[in-house]
């Protein structure tokens, strides 16, 4: 994350600390862990953020159903490159991600796209390991500044 320039973590009731482990994991990043804050609820940790962008592996099996109709980290880039003000990038929790409610809070949805066929359990979790990078590898492409802020 700090390879990209991110340097603010918001942690919603997470289940434990960093732990040892974690810290060894956050490498040269330690400063954002130390300024990292807790909060109670999502809607919380969006106070201050002008655009929240909720991260999903599931699509919609409905057509009525548009908080799983995300856009591509490349339609998210274009649409980022007309935006001014704090963007957050929410990730859900490891086994289930974001719910429809928590979905509901976000500004627009974005996955990365994969064949159908690779939905099992292991590669969506690959998958959301590594939407992180992408996402801040897109944005970075078209956005400058710490914390992804600019202005207008």
């Amino acid at each position: 994350m700090k390879n990209f320039g991110l340097t603010s973590l918001r942690l919603v009731k997470p289940v434990t600390d960093f732990g040892h482990n974690g810290r060894m994991r956050g490498g040269h990043a330690q400063d954002v862990l130390d300024s990292s804050t807790i909060h109670e609820s999502l809607l919380d940790a969006l106070d201050g953020v002008d655009l929240s962008i909720g991260t999903t592996a599931q699509r919609a099996r409905s057509s009525a159903n548009l908080l799983r109709r995300p856009m591509t980290p490349r339609e998210l880039s274009e649409v980022l490159a007309q935006q001014a003000g704090t963007v957050g990038i929410i990730l859900g929790r490891e086994g289930t991600g974001l719910n429809n409610h928590e979905l509901s809070l976000c500004d627009a949805i974005v996955t990365i796209p994969v064949f159908r066929g690779l939905q099992d359990t292991e590669l969506v979790s690959r998958r959301r390991n590594n939407l992180l990078r992408i996402i801040h590898f897109k944005i970075k492409g078209r956005r400058r500044g710490v914390g992804y802020r600019r202005d207008p």
